[in-house]
């Protein structure tokens, strides 16, 4: 798509280039440059593609907190069914509808025997605030302002809008930074939401030996701390290291032949 303005000057050209399989670009539906600031002289491309998502959501029960004897009682009256069913199964289509029935059945009996876990929601980043988002609408209304004066006073605002693009991106770079420092400070949990930001799923907390029945809390010195005293435990008993007197008699002392015979095999 030539001539299209994706940089940040006057010049019109080339924008980068977008790879695509012949099945993916019967999908796209729009192809667009954004006028939101970017940290590079180039804008973000919008691409929007035209597809069906299908998803499932399931429900998380509680089952490290009891109430399995309530589930064994009211998953038996399903049991007899359960049996007599597979054992009438003879082909594919049978046995996978009798697995979503069992399926159903065990989803049936949790709901009546264990608590669903309250799935937290995803809160917005800590970082953004109103007064940036004011700065960002300020940002893009220079541009347009710069984009749509006359060839006179285009130079001028064009001077202005990156000056002011620039003290914005200083904003935006220092209000992630000290928003991800009071994140971890503030954190009680030093496996919570900045660890998976942190790591995603790279780095479990279970691979670390520190997490074997402790409890994960503190800060990350004691955290440090924890994992030297279990990779390298203090010893139990400290070793005496006085000299102790063996009651081994000494060796016999050499006789004078032994003694000849040594020098008769030096002479030689």
């Amino acid at each position: 798509m030539p001539h299209l303005p994706s940089h940040r000057n006057t010049d019109v050209g080339w924008p980068d280039l977008t790879s695509v399989s012949q099945e993916m670009i019967t999908k796209v539906a729009s192809w667009e440059v954004l006028e939101e600031p970017s940290f590079s002289d180039h804008h973000f491309i919008q691409i929007t593609v035209r597809t069906i998502i299908t998803s499932h959501i399931f429900n998380r029960f509680k089952t490290l907190h009891g109430n399995h004897n309530k589930f064994h009682k009211q998953f038996k009256f399903h049991v007899e069914e359960l049996i007599s069913i597979i054992k009438n199964c003879n082909t594919q289509q049978e046995l996978n509808e009798f697995t979503s029935l069992l399926q159903a059945k065990i989803i049936q009996t949790c709901n009546k025997a264990f608590k669903i876990k309250k799935q937290p929601l995803t809160e917005n980043p800590t970082w953004w605030t109103d007064k940036l988002e004011i700065e960002k609408k300020r940002i893009k209304a220079l541009r347009r302002r710069a984009q749509r004066s006359s060839s006179e006073e285009r130079p001028e605002k064009y001077l202005q809008w990156k000056t002011e693009a620039k003290k914005y991106m200083k904003k935006v770079k220092r209000a992630k930074s000290v928003g991800w420092k009071d994140l971890c400070t503030e954190a009680a949990n030093p496996y919570g939401k900045h660890f998976k930001a942190a790591f995603r799923k790279t780095i479990h907390p279970s691979q670390l030996t520190v997490l074997n029945n402790i409890n994960p809390e503190g800060g990350h010195q004691k955290i440090a701390q924890d994992i030297l005293e279990q990779i390298f435990p203090f010893p139990n008993s400290t070793p005496s290291l006085t000299h102790e007197i063996t009651t081994t008699p000494n060796d016999c002392p050499f006789t004078e032949k032994e003694i000849a015979q040594i020098k008769c095999f030096d002479d030689e």
